[in-house]
């Protein structure tokens, strides 16, 4: 009995498990967080909205015809606040 007592094999896997289990608990809890409060959603809004404007019209507040009116649009007529940009090739 006292050969038994002494024995400490499965002690680093029981301390790894634990630990492993700790991990996961607070991903979960760091994730559940993130969802509920949008946090994500947030953090990627101005890439979605800033920077597709920028790429796609040449402004970040800009708007095409499929957005709702050409409004700083580069090369739309029509729309509100255009602005220029003319480069003269001679």
């Amino acid at each position: 009995m006292k050969n038994l007592r002494r024995r400490e094999e499965g002690q680093a896997l029981i301390e790894y498990l634990i630990l492993i289990s700790i991990v996961i608990g607070a991903y979960l809890i760091l994730a559940k967080g993130l969802v509920e409060t949008k946090l994500a959603e947030k953090m990627t809004a101005p890439i979605r909205d800033g920077y597709a404007s920028a790429y796609r019209y040449g402004h970040p507040k800009a708007k095409g015809f499929s957005d709702g009116g050409p409004e700083n649009h580069p090369r739309a007529r029509g729309g509100n606040n255009n602005f220029r940009i003319f480069i003269n090739p001679k």
